[in-house]
């Protein structure tokens, strides 16, 4: 139960960090620094915690990104925002010792399994596009290139949320707890002034997690969500 509540008053200060900065970005930065550092400071009381805690400071650190660098162009700021979390990951991989490898390819999954599931993220993205069309995502420009960096994309996302936050709380938790918590991270992360937008992608980020828990291979829940993207991509793209 101790456990349950921390990683409730994580996803409250995540939420709480969002929020600020679409009302004020200023507020924003001045609340997400103040959080960090709390969420910091809680994690050298409560060891048990501190990885998950690291993990999620994490998205805390490129919410700040996101806001904090003068960058106006939604591509150029997409790129430094995933750099930083690319970093993040890496940089928690070596203090931890942990094998990045060993954790994508932990096991063994048919290709034809993996290119159903990537059909099956085809029509996912398809699906997302009839609802939201072109306002799915914020980059007008540069599809090209973004449809280049979606595989490095979808890997980042599998390997922090799925991989790392989601398995972290699991092990403080349970698996159902894990599940929320993911789903509820990478609600927050995706949260916009567009209301139907936001719970279409916490929907989406429940269905990858859920994808996860059912079969615990990374690898499941990344050909999903690559052929999400994909599928979302290529339709803004050509229609």
């Amino acid at each position: 139960m101790r456990y349950r509540s921390t990683l409730i008053n994580l996803f409250q200060m995540l939420f709480l960090s969002k929020l600020s900065f679409l009302i004020n970005p200023k507020l924003g930065l001045f609340a997400t620094s103040s959080l960090l550092i709390i969420s910091l400071l809680n994690s050298l009381f409560q060891k048990a915690t501190k990885n998950l805690v690291c993990l999620t400071s994490i998205v805390f650190l490129a919410l700040y990104t996101e806001y904090a660098l003068p960058i106006r162009d939604p591509f150029s700021r997409m790129i430094v925002i995933y750099s930083v979390i690319l970093i993040g990951i890496i940089s928690y991989a070596k203090i931890c010792q942990l094998n990045l490898k060993k954790l994508v390819f932990s096991k063994n999954k048919s290709l034809r399994q993996l290119l159903i599931l990537f059909g099956f993220g085809l029509i996912w993205g398809g699906s997302l596009y009839l609802i939201a069309g072109p306002n799915a995502i914020n980059i007008k420009t540069d599809l090209n290139w973004l449809l280049i960096l979606s595989p490095l994309i979808a890997l980042i996302e599998e390997l922090l949320i799925r991989g790392l936050i989601q398995a972290q709380a699991e092990k403080l938790t349970n698996p159902l707890m894990g599940l929320i918590y993911a789903s509820l991270i990478w609600f927050s992360f995706n949260l916009s002034g567009n209301i139907l937008l936001s719970v279409i992608y916490g929907l989406t980020g429940f269905g990858l997690s859920y994808i996860y828990k059912l079969t615990r291979d990374l690898r499941s829940s990344y050909a999903v969500n690559l052929g999400m993207k994909f599928g979302l991509l290529m339709l803004i793209r050509f229609f």
